[in-house]
């Protein structure tokens, strides 16, 4: 997003039909959505809903952190936050002009790369390239117009505009009033074919202030970091989505123009359209405004496997901060038969005053303020995750040994009708209550297409329906053991405590 954060509690499994009453207890549920492949290989998901005149619009690029490699990581969650900043028409008074300013400044900055690489540093060089950046810059800007795609877009009534990055995809979206659809072609089009990558170089500083409020800086997100990266050894789901500082300190505009070129082309894309649209209308305009666009040769999926965890892994992570624990099981991936029984298991866990976990943690022993799991839709094999915050006095220690004695009470001993069904009832209850969501339903039927197919939505309630007692006892004893395991805790350290050696040890030699 323009302002991207860690979500733990991002409840993918809640999946959406597009029927205009509530489905009955019992029956299945089958989305109407009309596909179409043009001619560049975009692809084109329609499901038609004639309640309001209103339709919701997101484009899903099949990229994200997974397809980044070492010195580009972060790159796509870069160019989420680029991609807002306008095209050869849309955000410019004089192109011809722009560009060539962007030259010099990209000469600039290429120069005073080099020069603070170099060993032996020329302060008075380096003084004199970032002045005439600067100046550069102040010329720059007045042939800028600031957001004005947004300031189009708001004026004919857009909603909800902003855009995400994950590990497998990118997405972009709003909802626009109907008889605007063809307005919103020319700018996502013009978008597509040709984006200019604006205000490069603040954008670039806007990321990694990011990075440090966001994991740097918050204790959570440095648990987060510290217990993914601790939890692959050798899948890109290890690295943040947002990526590392020194990357991201590093980008050009030639790099991120490739990585644009190569993942970001129509056959990359999938466009979904939920609300008020006829096929038969807006297919033509889709083709009249994105045909032309060039489609590229796939670039290569990423084939490092993870492999097998053979032991407990755990991480201290010191910040000046109360004590948190996260644990991180290894586990399938979204298209997994197995998937069904995780998403029942993470609502008989944590959700809810009723469920296992906060029954046990908060309110009968009283020993943790927060208590969460789940985890969140991944197309290759990613993790199970728990997270608590302890109840002080009480300690990470005391938190984690009745997490696992709950988790071995799954293992031992099946779950009650009454309490897998509640679970079951939970799960359906949040998909229902997404129904009249256009901009939910297009963010969905997207992400499952990016992923695998959109069609794994048509069998969500079948396939929870479906979970025995049976499932989760296996899954627990399957996933959920310390074998499988990643732990990270926050150990509280003062602001400074590791800062320097003792006064009277700095100089004393090393241990042999």
């Amino acid at each position: 997003m323009r302002k991207s954060f860690l979500r733990r509690s991002w409840v993918f499994a809640a999946l959406l039909i597009a029927c205009v009453a509530a489905p009955c207890a019992g029956e299945s549920l089958r989305l109407d959505v009309k596909e179409y492949t043009i001619a560049n290989g975009l692809k084109v998901l329609i499901l038609e809903r004639h309640r309001v005149p209103i339709f919701s619009a997101c484009i899903y690029y099949r990229v994200g952190s997974v397809n980044e490699s070492t010195g580009s990581t972060g790159i796509s969650h870069f160019i989420e936050h680029l991609m807002f900043k306008g095209t050869r028409t849309l955000g410019t008074k004089d192109f011809a002009a722009e560009s060539e300013i962007i030259r010099q400044k990209d000469d600039v900055m290429s120069q005073l790369a080099a020069e603070t690489r170099r060993k032996e540093k020329r302060p008075s060089l380096i003084e004199k390239l970032q002045k005439r950046f600067q100046e550069l810059d102040a010329e720059h800007r007045k042939l800028i117009v600031s957001n004005e795609s947004d300031k189009v877009y708001t004026e004919n009534g857009a909603a909800g505009i902003n855009a995400s990055t994950s590990f497998d995809w990118t997405n972009y979206f709003l909802s626009l009033p109907s008889n605007r659809f063809e307005l919103w072609c020319a700018i996502q089009s013009d978008v597509m074919r040709y984006p200019v990558f604006r205000q490069f170089y603040q954008e670039r500083n806007v990321i990694q202030e990011e990075r440090r409020w966001s994991y740097e800086t918050n204790p959570g997100g440095a648990l987060y970091e510290q217990l993914i990266a601790a939890a692959y050894t050798t899948h890109p789901y290890g690295m943040l989505v947002i990526g590392a500082m020194s990357d991201m300190q590093s980008f050009t505009r030639e790099q991120v123009r490739d990585f644009y070129t190569l993942h970001y082309a129509p056959n990359r894309a999938v466009v979904c359209l939920v609300g008020d649209v006829h096929a038969d209308k807006v297919i033509p305009l889709i083709e009249k405004y994105f045909g032309s666009i060039p489609s590229q040769p796939d670039p290569p999926a990423p084939v490092t496997v993870e492999p097998e965890q053979k032991g407990e892994r755990r991480v201290a992570v010191e910040f000046d901060a109360n004590p948190q624990l996260g644990i991180a099981f290894h586990k399938v991936p979204m298209t997994h038969a197995d998937q069904a029984a995780f998403d029942v298991l993470a609502q008989i866990l944590s959700s809810g005053r009723t469920s296992r976990l906060y029954r046990k943690l908060i309110e009968e022993l009283q020993i943790a303020v927060d208590i969460w799991s789940g985890d969140s839709p991944g197309k290759y094999p990613n993790l199970y995750y728990i997270f608590a915050e302890p109840r002080a006095p009480h300690t990470i220690e005391d938190v984690e040994k009745v997490i696992y004695a709950e988790l071995d009470r799954l293992k031992v001993k099946p779950v009650s009708s009454w309490e897998l069904q509640k679970a079951k009832n939970r799960l359906e209850a949040s998909f229902i209550s997404q129904l009249d969501s256009n901009s939910g339903l297009a963010a969905r039927i997207g992400l499952y297409e990016a992923i695998d197919t959109w069609r794994h939505i048509n069998t969500a309630l079948d396939r929870w329906k479906a979970v025995s007692a049976e499932d989760i006892m296996r899954v627990a004893l399957a996933y959920l053991k310390k074998s499988n395991s990643t732990v990270a805790f926050i150990e509280k350290v003062a602001p400074g405590e590791h800062d320097a050696p003792p006064a009277d040890k700095a100089d004393s030699p090393p241990k042999q």
